[in-house]
């Protein structure tokens, strides 16, 4: 919460000027979150019928199309900061990765919680990149306000409540 302070803090100050060190927050900020999140992963739960399932194809297809788009839009601007705008995208993406995966795992109680944490991350990532550096409008300052303390909200809830469903619960559902 306090890298996410002090990024918010330099990002209003002047984000050009501060992206850098924006950059090592935001880094900084997801790779703690996945360290959060580790004890909730399991590679026995890959399952490769779940993971190429059509949903799951077409969210990879979209929000693929959402980051080559965006980063159309803005890598003009960042030409000097390109290594921290990947390893800001690096990052982001495996975040959104461990929560996905997660939620589609369907072992915790709550686990959509994740889901919206992860999508309210990546439209965070994707409007604060647009308004800063392609079209500035403060509604979209006020949304990427609003959409990242959902994300940090459901993020902490799911960190809280989260509970290990039954395993006869899950052999229901995969039945």
């Amino acid at each position: 919460m306090i890298a996410i302070a002090i990024n918010d803090t330099l990002v209003y100050a002047d984000f050009d000027k501060y992206f850098n060190v924006v950059g090592m927050l935001i880094i900084s900020f997801y790779l703690i979150n996945i360290f959060l999140l580790r004890s909730y992963i399991s590679l026995a739960d890959i399952k490769l019928k779940k993971l190429a399932s059509f949903p799951i194809i077409i969210s990879s297809i979209l929000i693929s199309y959402l980051i080559f788009s965006v980063s159309q839009l803005v890598l003009p601007v960042l030409m000097d900061s390109i290594v921290t705008f990947f390893a800001i995208l690096f990052a982001v993406l495996l975040f959104v990765g461990v929560c996905f995966f997660i939620y589609i795992t369907d072992r915790y109680q709550g686990n959509f919680k994740l889901f919206i944490s992860a999508s309210c991350c990546l439209f965070v990532n994707a409007l604060l990149l647009i308004n800063h550096f392609y079209y500035y409008a403060r509604e979209f300052t006020i949304l990427a306000n609003i959409a990242e303390i959902a994300g940090l909200y459901f993020f902490l809830q799911f960190l809280i409540e989260a509970r290990l469903l039954d395993r006869e619960d899950n052999y229901l559902k995969d039945v």
